[in-house]
């Protein structure tokens, strides 16, 4: 799966199978978004999950449910019973990790007001904001672009 930018703003995809990528991709590119702390918490889902530390992770966002198991990541839209796609589990971390690379790449609003770090990019920021939430450190720490193994805390 791929992610863009759109003409209109915010984030598009193109999946390599269109019908069946369907729900993957709009989780992603409409729920998730450039939203880092969002991203951030489905690649904890992930590594969580992945490494045996949780047997089932759960997500909710503003139009998806999403269900994490070793086998599979379902994603169900909230509102659409008939709406909903089970994937395979490196599928989907695929597509969450290449969302993930994506959006740091993508400039930040020079005109926004940020108040928590604006010392630092935004992805960055969010990963203390993330950090100090959670009170761990990101399982992807140091695995992933724009998720250093260290600093900035």
């Amino acid at each position: 799966m791929d992610f863009y930018t759109k003409r209109e703003g915010g984030i598009g995809y193109t999946g390599h199978r269109p019908d069946h990528d369907r729900e993957l991709g709009t989780w992603l590119s409409f729920d998730l978004g450039r939203n880092y702390f969002g991203c951030l918490n489905a690649l904890m889902s992930i590594a969580d999950v992945e490494s045996g530390e949780k047997r089932r992770e759960h997500f909710e966002g503003e139009g998806y449910d999403v269900e994490f198991a070793p086998e599979n990541v379902t994603v169900a839209h909230r509102y659409l019973a008939d709406r909903a796609t089970a994937y395979d589990f490196a599928e989907a971390k695929d597509a969450i990790e290449s969302l993930w690379r994506y959006i740091v790449t993508v400039p930040g609003n020079p005109d926004a007001i940020r108040v928590y770090r604006p010392d630092l990019p935004e992805h960055l920021a969010d990963l203390v904001l993330w950090e100090t939430q959670w009170r761990r450190t990101h399982p992807y720490r140091g695995r992933i672009e724009g998720i250093p193994a260290d600093g900035p805390a």
